[in-house]
């Protein structure tokens, strides 16, 4: 998906950190076998520190992009079957 931040529209990829929270990621810092891995595993993809980059710190319009991730993120968490009580 592509960021909906204003003047952005950076390819974005959802991953996993530790603590199994959605984290924002810049597709363009995923290797090869990161895109294989998640085309066989259904879009789970663990969050690499040091490898992969968030896309917090990248967006070009911070304030609106974390407004629209707390909405997609909720979403997101719902359809893996992620709710507060089992974070």
């Amino acid at each position: 998906m592509r960021c909906r931040a204003k003047n952005c529209g950076t390819e974005i990829i959802f991953t996993l950190t530790k603590n199994n929270k959605q984290m924002p990621t810049d597709a363009t810092s995923l290797t090869e076998e990161d895109f294989k891995w998640l085309a066989n595993n259904n879009g789970i993809l663990s969050f690499r520190y040091g490898e992969h980059t968030s896309h917090y710190g990248t967006c070009r319009n911070p304030e609106e992009f974390r407004k629209n991730y707390d909405n997609l993120s909720k979403q997101k968490s719902a359809k893996r079957g992620i709710t507060d009580s089992n974070k």
